[in-house]
């Protein structure tokens, strides 16, 4: 009878563990840095049509949540020696109009 109260306690334990385990790693995800791009900059208006001194695109790897997104993910500009995001310009104007039209690898 003993042995059937301790297997049955150390059921309830490793189940208790095993949620709680599950439950942090939902809170870890949910807490992680996601990048996401917001839509298109045709269907946003308003945003910045200025030719970028550089464009870089970082090789390490990105989290994205659509991939959709991906196209964009790890970019950015560098206008006046400042790092400018890429949600705050309109990508195809500057891949039309400027000298500076797509991103250089970086390692």
């Amino acid at each position: 009878m003993n042995k059937k109260i301790f297997f049955l306690i150390l059921s309830i334990v490793v189940g208790v563990i095993v949620v709680f385990s599950l439950q942090n790693k939902e809170d870890e995800d949910k807490s992680a840095p996601r990048y996401t791009l917001p839509p298109s900059t045709s269907q946003v208006p308003n945003k910045i049509k200025e030719c970028p001194d550089a464009w870089y695109k970082s090789s390490t790897p990105v989290i994205v949540d659509n991939p959709i997104d991906a196209k964009y993910a790890g970019q950015y500009f560098m206008i006046n020696d400042e790092r400018r995001e890429l949600r705050d310009y309109n990508i195809e104007w500057i891949e039309e109009n400027c000298e500076v039209n797509k991103p250089l690898t970086t390692y």
